[in-house]
């Protein structure tokens, strides 16, 4: 089956993810630039960058390269367009994380708003500590669970549906317990709650 993120296009994921009812894009992009601000990374990787969500928050800082990653090819091309003449250093790579392949400690910050609710935890966060350098941080946003909304809000953008199928939404505890595991160290950590009335987790760890 062909992955549902394929089938979505780039003008339905971001007028989704913008819509008054939903209003994650802007959240999304606040998390990024509040992160870049507190750590102030040399090199950054964007998990699930889709077509550039928040990147203008890297342009005039301390950030010298950034590598962003997406499954679906079509929203890297838009954010090629976008920012390439923005960002020197602009690395982008077609895959999803479970078969990226990157240099072991080379990024300074690895950001992750809505991206372990489509891939496998523990793996994942083995490969993705590797790839940090010595004290190196991972900022990861997760859904919460709600008895009052679905998984994938409803919009009139109806391809964001296909979602449903393969969103599993991650327990913060569990997910914690995995970091661990995994060579990390926990950092700030909280529960943000939209005007929608969605919860997230928003976290840092240290590797």
């Amino acid at each position: 089956m062909k992955n549902p993120w394929l089938m979505i296009p780039a003008s339905d994921y971001e007028n989704h993810m913008s819509s008054p009812e939903v209003q994650q894009a802007q959240f999304l992009s606040a998390k990024l630039k509040e992160v870049i601000a507190d750590v102030k990374p040399d090199s950054v990787l964007i998990a699930g960058c889709s077509t550039g969500n928040g990147f203008e928050h890297l342009t005039n800082t301390c950030v010298r390269k950034v590598i962003g990653v997406d499954i679906n090819r079509s929203y890297l091309d838009i954010l090629r367009k976008r920012f390439t003449c923005r960002l020197k250093d602009l690395q982008l790579i077609c895959s999803n994380i479970e078969e990226c392949e990157l240099p072991k400690e080379s990024v300074d910050l690895i950001h992750c708003g809505l991206v372990f609710e489509y891939i496998e935890i523990g793996k994942s966060l083995e490969k993705i500590c590797s790839w940090l350098s010595k004290g190196g941080v991972l900022s990861v946003i997760l859904q919460m669970p709600s008895e009052k909304h679905k998984s994938v809000t409803e919009t009139k953008y109806v391809s964001l549906k296909g979602l449903e199928t393969i969103m599993h939404l991650v327990d913060p505890e569990q997910f914690n317990e995995a970091a661990v595991n995994a060579g990390y160290k926990i950092g700030n950590n909280k529960i943000e709650t939209l005007e929608s009335g969605k919860q997230f987790y928003v976290a840092t760890y240290r590797k």
